[in-house]
């Protein structure tokens, strides 16, 4: 896996990184069955929408580092249904549309949002406004024009990275 160099040292440095845990195989698998009666992972962010928040998980709504990738044509409503679903505990980020844009659409949608924004194309700036937030659901809207290092690649190549520090933090994204 491809990484730059500068910014993984800085990650690192800073701790953003871990190894995941049971990375190392035994040799036992742990295979189970499906168990109705298994404890249920507790949604820790409810939409106001029911049906798409029993679609997120049987607990009824996001659940704690959850990462959920919205795809789709241009045009079909992505955007406009995440600031739909935003309140005051959401961090949105826009690599696509300027402050303006975000808001403006946050008033027409959901004008009583409370909704932390932030416009902005740098990978850096992405994941220091993860690492700092406090907000429970982030949106990153969309990966696609998020630079990663020098020039012109984009950060969807890094999503893992994107996932990978936001479970670090037990927050979830969009």
């Amino acid at each position: 896996r491809v990484r730059s160099s500068a910014a993984s040292d800085v990650y690192k440095r800073q701790g953003m990184f871990r190894p995941r845990e049971n990375t190392k195989f035994d040799g036992v698998l742990d295979i189970k069955s499906v168990d109705k009666n298994a404890p249920k992972a507790q949604a820790k962010f409810k939409t106001t929408f029911k049906s798409l928040n029993d679609v997120l998980s049987t607990s009824g709504g996001f659940i704690e580092s959850q990462v959920l990738l919205i795809g789709a044509f241009a045009g079909t409503g992505k955007s406009t249904l995440l600031a739909q679903i935003s309140d005051k505990d959401t961090l949105y980020i826009s690599s696509e549309e300027s402050y303006t844009q975000i808001n403006d659409r946050m008033l027409r949608v959901n004008p009583d949002s409370g909704a932390q924004l932030l416009s902005t194309t740098s990978i850096d700036a992405v994941l220091e406004a993860i690492r700092t937030t406090e907000c429970n659901l982030i949106v990153i809207d969309s990966l696609n024009g998020i630079e990663y290092g020098v020039g012109w690649q984009t950060v969807a190549r890094y999503a893992a990275d994107i996932t990978k520090h936001t479970q670090h933090l037990s927050l979830i994204h969009i």
